[in-house]
């Protein structure tokens, strides 16, 4: 099992994150990604699993919660 944390935080390293962890779940490794939507992620690499507000405290808007997403990702 791979656990990927808020790694798609620019959109030319999240784009080969997601093909590593793509290349994982081929091989038959369970992936979790959790991501507060940093980044445009193809919805067909992910299967949504869950979605939360999470507590944040260093967003300069002043937000202290952040939307996140748990999602699988699809081979």
């Amino acid at each position: 099992m791979v656990l990927a944390g808020d790694v798609c935080f620019e959109p030319a390293f999240a784009a080969r994150v997601l093909a590593w962890l793509r290349a994982l779940a081929q091989e038959g490794c369970a992936v979790l990604l959790g991501d507060p939507r940093r980044v445009a992620l193809p919805d067909e690499a992910l299967e949504l699993l869950a979605t939360y507000d999470a507590p944040h405290d260093g967003d300069p808007r002043a937000l202290t919660r952040w939307p996140t997403r748990v999602a699988r990702v699809r081979p």
